[in-house]
Formats: structure tokens, C-alpha cells, sequence
């Protein structure tokens, strides 16, 4: 259950004083996390994201009063003020997506990436499957760069071959989606991470487009 908190906060942009959402975060992972981390019970609702938004200027931001570089040029331009009011999108959406344009600019791409991908679980909960695919391609190349940079993406027991593998396959590309796969699977040797990785070799297999969570691999694993 989250509790939805409100604070006053002062944009680090434009420096307007708003009332905002603060909602705890945890990074406990439970069985019922889907392959790609997202969390259980998160589900159509904006309490469930923590991402805040400043009425006057238009900053996306976990906490507003954060600031990131060259961010007061990045949330004035076209790119970022289109993407904010785009109709394709959800809106919750539409902030997370401005988020990432803000954390790709400061070279923060591994935090771009996971903005990117709630983005496309916002856009899953509004049933808006081209959104979705669009979202996952844009978080799958903002996390290809993070681990091309040396960052660490895995959120254990969900390592990066498999967050990479899942997201390509619920955006429907499958051929990228098998080569990692094919290739961790010559890689790995033991533990949940290859039994995982066998689950997602299966749904590829399927073409299965899917949300699939731990839970069903184990018991997957627990009659093979």
C-alpha cells in the first residue's frame, strides 16, 4: 500500500513554490515482480509512481527541488515542452519521457532508461500499446548506453541480460531479444539468473509479448 504525502516544494528550475506528492520508494523485489522490476500492485494510478511536476515551468522530477545540468535550457525547448503535452501519451507518462530527456542531457542514462520504462508501464496500464513500444525502445537504448558506460543496471535477482531481454520482447523485437538471450545462456551456469533467463528463452520461443512475472518462472522451475 503507498501513502501519498504532500509537501512544499520549490522548483529547481524556475524557482515556483508548488504542493507536491511524496511517495516512499522501496527496491525490495518480491516474487510477483515482473521480469522487467516492476514492482507488484502498481497498477493504473499515479500514487504509485513518485515523480513530481512543476505547474509553472514544466520540470519532471522525483523531487523538484533536485537540480541536474543545463536542466532550465532542456525543460524550455521545443523537444521537452512537445513531449510534455504529447496526445500519444498518457500524461503520466508524458512526464516520466521529459524526466528522461532531463537525465539523458546530465549523462545520467541509466536513470533515464528506468524513467523510460515506467513511462511504457504507465502506457501498459492505458491498454496504449504503440506508446508502450516506443517507451521500452527508448529505455532499452538509454540502458544499452548506461552498461556500454560501466553502470551497473541489475536490481537482483534480475540481472541486465534479462531486463534487456524482457523489454525487447514486450516491444516486440524479438531477434534482439534472443541474441542476448543466447548469448547469457552460454554465459551463465547455475542460480535463479539462468533459470530466469531458460523462462525468457521459452516465452521468446512463444513470441509471447507478455507481462510475466518471477513468480511464474519458479513455478515454472518447480515442475520441469
Amino acid at each position: 500500500m503507498s501513502i501519498n504525502l504532500l509537501t512544499q516544494v520549490r522548483c529547481s528550475v524556475c524557482s515556483f513554490s508548488s504542493t507536491q506528492p511524496v511517495i516512499p520508494k522501496t527496491n525490495i523485489l518480491g516474487s510477483s515482480t515482473a521480469l522487467d522490476t516492476r514492482p507488484p500492485g502498481m497498477v493504473d494510478s499515479s500514487i504509485n509512481y513518485p515523480i513530481q511536476v512543476c505547474p509553472n515551468c514544466g520540470y519532471c522530477c522525483d523531487y523538484l527541488a533536485q537540480e541536474y545540468p543545463q536542466a532550465a535550457a532542456a525543460v524550455a525547448s521545443r523537444t521537452y515542452q512537445a513531449q510534455l503535452k504529447n496526445p500519444e501519451y498518457p500524461e503520466l507518462a508524458n512526464r516520466f519521457l521529459c524526466q528522461a530527456i532531463i537525465q539523458k542531457q546530465a549523462g545520467e542514462f541509466a536513470q533515464a532508461g528506468w524513467a523510460s520504462l515506467q513511462a511504457a508501464w504507465v502506457c501498459d496500464d492505458a491498454n496504449n500499446d504503440q506508446a508502450a513500444q516506443k517507451s521500452r525502445q527508448q529505455a532499452a537504448a538509454f540502458l544499452q548506453k548506461a552498461i556500454a558506460k560501466g553502470k551497473n543496471i541489475d536490481r537482483e535477482p534480475i540481472t541486465k541480460e534479462i531486463i534487456l531481454i524482457d523489454i525487447y520482447r514486450r516491444s516486440g523485437d524479438f531477434d534482439t531479444a534472443s541474441r542476448i538471450c543466447n548469448n547469457a545462456l552460454r554465459l551463465k551456469s547455475a542460480g535463479i539468473s539462468i533459470k530466469l533467463l531458460e523462462y525468457e528463452h521459452q516465452l521468446l520461443r512463444q513470441q509471447d509479448k507478455g507481462c510475466h512475472t518471477i513468480e511464474e518462472a519458479f513455478d515454472l522451475i518447480s515442475v520441469c
